[in-house]
């Protein structure tokens, strides 16, 4: 019965772990070069006629005037343009929800979501809609941003 099953040498696990490992590498390098860094995001901007409009559309909203802006990030589809802006601010976000609802809620905007639950995933979130765009303001980050506002218009 044990002979129907061959015992594979040391040599040959060797040889298939190392070719697990070097998929691996090949799999993590191309993930890392598909990737988007903030300068190219920057870069897309300055060269794309509709990102530019849309970037300065998205700048043109209010926003508290402790928000530092980090970075940009560039994300969408076939249906959306979008940015997303990074900042860091010392406001709490009972704070930043009076200040959009007000601001905005005053311009037309509407409410659409708001979670500020801490045991979701997505915890403290709010999300407004007008027209063919929608803002979502989120808490989290890292150590350089501690806010995102993530700004989209629906193209289709």
């Amino acid at each position: 019965m044990l002979e129907e099953y061959p015992i594979y040498p040391r040599r040959h696990l060797a040889w298939i772990a190392s070719l697990v490992i070097i998929a691996f590498v090949i799999l993590i390098v191309g993930i890392q070069l598909t990737c988007r860094t903030p300068e190219d995001s920057e870069k897309l901007i300055l060269e794309n006629s509709g990102l530019r409009e849309h970037d300065l559309f998205c700048l043109g909203l209010p926003r508290p005037n402790d928000f530092k802006l980090r970075f940009k990030t560039i994300s969408g589809n076939s249906f959306t343009t979008a940015i997303s802006y990074w900042y860091w601010t010392d406001e709490t976000f009972e704070q930043l929800r009076a200040f959009y609802q007000d601001q905005l809620g005053t311009n037309g905007w509407e409410m659409t979501h708001f979670d500020d639950d801490e045991r979701h995933r997505r915890s403290k979130f709010m999300r407004f809609s007008k027209d063919k765009y929608r803002i979502s303001i989120q808490r989290g980050g890292n150590q350089t941003a501690n806010y995102s506002l993530h700004c989209a218009k629906l193209e289709q």
